[in-house]
């Protein structure tokens, strides 16, 4: 699972955020997808991915399931 180690806003919500995420080598997002653009990648070593736009968003995962799990 991701560690959010930061940031300011809430995606949730109206207005401008910025969240700052900590996937550790081998940990992935399952494919999901959101109502706005996003561009990001990295499997094979520890990443970290700053996210900002402007709320709301969410992320709906396409088969249903958990949204960050470990990769195969």
């Amino acid at each position: 699972m991701p560690c959010r180690r930061g940031g300011e806003g809430d995606p949730s919500k109206p207005g401008y955020y910025l969240t700052i995420n900590h996937f550790p080598k081998g940990v992935t997002s399952r494919p999901h997808y959101h109502p706005d653009e996003r561009y990001v990648g990295a499997l094979d070593e520890d990443t970290w991915v700053a996210i900002s736009g402007y709320g709301p968003t969410k992320a709906t995962v396409i088969d249903g399931g958990e949204l960050f799990g470990r990769s195969r």
